[in-house]
């Protein structure tokens, strides 16, 4: 049995937390400082609750970092700090979605700490997590999260280059979310000339099987659409970097930080109802500034 820290159980990390539990593990997580009913929602998963960083590290045999695409290289750091301040060598497993300038540097970051280090990614929805999960990973020193996902979840060894799991990650993104957001922007389209519904029976039509597998996603995104924003972001410039066309990742960006920023889904209107979430999308483009 091994001792995991979560950092942090939010829907992510309480899914992991739960089939970790489920298989003998131990889970506990920092959040002694955090809200009530971030506490509470720890509790009911069966996490443990530690005050701090520092209590959370010198029990662990591994760490699992699952926090948004900005946060990652803070964590990180908050953990390298409570290790070397307790002389403890827990293995650090990075699974965010994450540029591989920011792969490179948390390696590097860790190498220089003298503390284990191990890049991820996890693809799969954390609502159903357990069964259709998997874990794609990459970098000399895979073994122990191999280890720890045996017979919980298959993990795909991807390479040898710490990078190869971070990339594989936002190519998968790109394609997901970008189709993502052109059935946002033709549901925006459709709602402003009032076609929707024989539109959504059209496309249903002739393209179930994708309207099938959005029906999927649609409803995990008004909980974070920020966060699929930054995720498109980073890609851009990602491909950016690497001197490769980068329009696609953009718009999709763009899309999501205007559907975020327009309201439409406020906390009373939200529905995991796939055309309900569609109809109420209704976003505006910036004025075009003639030359």
């Amino acid at each position: 049995m091994s001792t995991v820290t979560i950092l942090y159980p939010g829907q992510m990390g309480g899914a992991f937390a739960a089939l970790l539990l489920a298989a003998g593990h131990k889970t506990i997580s920092p959040v002694g400082c955090r809200s009530e009913k971030t506490q509470k929602s720890a509790r009911e998963v069966g996490i443990g609750i530690r005050d701090s960083m520092v209590d959370a590290v010198v029990e662990s045999d591994l760490i699992l970092s699952l926090v948004p695409p900005s946060a990652v290289i803070d964590v990180a750091h908050q953990a390298i700090s409570a290790c070397r301040e307790k002389s403890v060598m827990p293995v650090f497993i990075d699974m965010n979605a994450k540029t591989p300038t920011d792969a490179e540097y948390l390696s590097r970051a860790f190498d220089q700490a003298s503390l284990p280090f191990c890049n991820a990614c996890i693809i799969g929805r954390a609502s159903h997590l357990g069964k259709e999960g998997r874990i794609y990973v990459s970098g000399p020193d895979t073994m122990p999260l191999e280890e720890l996902f045996k017979d919980i979840l298959p993990v795909i060894r991807l390479g040898d280059e710490v990078v190869q799991a971070s990339i594989f990650k936002m190519a998968f993104a790109g394609f997901n979310k970008a189709v993502t957001a052109a059935l946002f922007e033709t549901a925006n389209t459709a709602n402003a000339f009032d076609v929707t519904d024989p539109l959504f029976e059209l496309i249903g039509y002739h393209l179930g099987g994708t309207l099938s597998d959005l029906r999927k996603l649609v409803p995990t995104y008004p909980d974070h659409i920020t966060r699929r924003a930054e995720e498109m972001e980073a890609l851009a410039q990602m491909l950016s970097d690497c001197q490769l066309p980068n329009k696609i990742a953009l718009a999709a960006g763009e899309t999501f930080r205007r559907l975020g920023s327009s309201g439409c889904w406020s906390a009373e209107e939200i529905s995991t109802h796939f055309m309900a979430l569609l109809s109420a999308i209704n976003y505006r483009a910036a004025p075009i500034k003639m030359a």
